[in-house]
């Protein structure tokens, strides 16, 4: 199936998962509902030194 992915990286301090879910603010949250609803993925890895977030959404044909 077609999809549409993105991929979105930068080389910080990192981030865990359980501070990426806790950080108090809406924008992390935002994004993951929105891809969520489109029926895709939404991905965090975290590496030290850095965070790297993937989102992926299928594209569907009507």
């Amino acid at each position: 199936m077609a999809a549409v992915e993105g991929n979105r990286a930068e080389n910080g301090v990192g981030m865990t998962r359980e501070a990426a879910e806790s950080a108090g603010g809406f924008g992390l949250l935002l994004v993951r509902s929105q891809v969520e609803q489109l029926r895709g993925t939404f991905a965090h890895e975290s590496a030290h030194p850095g965070t790297r977030f993937l989102i992926n959404v299928p594209l569907e044909s009507h």
